[in-house]
């Protein structure tokens, strides 16, 4: 087709979303986007949209994308995918988070019942604004926009498990993620945590280990958190989970401000001799550094 007409603008366009989305060519997909621009400058937003997104998240061009999400905002001030692309855009490459507000909200107004941007205004007004009760009202209004999205349904669990400390309320949730989507690896580890908490342990054993078979290679922070739930409370995992700990650990890998202060808790209520080894695990996983580790003989020893 492109042969036969090789200044067709939407022909070049399906192309470019065909090289960028299915064939992963992003280098071929980049020629095709400019192409198709080149043979209509007032081609359809959604073109200039996906461009502006490639730009952004393969390219890390930020002066490009800005340029190209802002023409694709004047071709269709009201659509509500890229609006949400530019505000993550906005938050993520250029820090800029009253300005990312302002195009979440744009978003929103354009369609109130875009399930994906009210879960990540929710997660934005969460972690950035710290408005808990703001981020609340948009989980709920995102939830009622599609009570079977997995992602929502999970974060919104997650919210109410780590900020209100509800755990009734997140297990109901976290339940409802899990029929949505039984091989999301996040929600499973996560609600294996509520479960432990509660001494939940054959239902939490068996979750976290669906957990730890149904993460990807990017999800190595999470294997991290479910296998030091299996070290810390299940006797049985303990000496595989706790040379998974030590590999990942020895890899660099992290778990960031993940809390596991309940765990602890548990742990300290049951009067368990290996707390403060816990204590050290736990540590070294937010901050990566396993020298104090080797002061415990059961660490040495595994």
């Amino acid at each position: 087709a492109i042969d036969a007409d090789p200044h067709h603008a939407n022909i070049l366009a399906s192309y470019a979303a065909f090289l960028h989305i299915v064939r992963g060519d992003m280098d071929q997909a980049e020629q095709m986007y400019q192409r198709a621009i080149d043979a209509d400058p007032e081609i359809d937003a959604t073109v200039l949209g996906a461009y502006a997104l490639l730009l952004h998240t393969v390219r890390g061009d930020t002066d490009q994308a800005q340029h190209m999400y802002q023409q694709a905002i004047d071709a269709d001030p009201t659509n509500a995918n890229i609006l949400a692309n530019y505000a993550n855009f906005l938050h993520t490459a250029r820090g800029d988070m009253d300005q990312a507000e302002q195009m979440y909200q744009q978003a929103i107004d354009a369609d109130p019942h875009h399930a994906n941007n009210l879960g990540t205004y929710a997660i934005f007004l969460e972690t950035v604004r710290g408005d808990m009760d703001q981020a609340q009202q948009m989980y709920q209004q995102a939830i009622d926009a599609d009570p079977h999205h997995a992602n929502n349904l999970g974060n919104y669990a997650t919210f109410l498990h780590t900020v209100r400390g509800d755990m009734d309320q997140a297990e109901q949730m976290y339940q409802q993620a899990i029929d949505a989507d039984p091989h999301h690896a996040n929600n499973l580890g996560t609600y294996a945590q509520v479960l432990f908490v509660k001494a939940d342990d054959m239902k939490a054993i068996s979750l976290t280990k669906k957990a730890i078979s149904f993460a990807g290679n990017d999800e190595k922070s999470l294997r991290a958190e479910c296998h030091f739930y299996l070290f810390a409370h299940s006797p049985k995992h303990r000496k595989d989970s706790g040379g998974a700990l030590k590999t990942l650990l020895a890899d660099g890998v992290t778990t960031g401000d993940w809390s596991f202060e309940m765990n602890l808790e548990r742990v300290r209520r049951e009067e368990d001799p290996r707390l403060e080894l816990l204590e050290a695990v736990a540590q070294a996983l937010r901050d990566g550094d396993m020298s104090r580790l080797n002061a415990f003989e059961e660490w040495r020893d595994l």
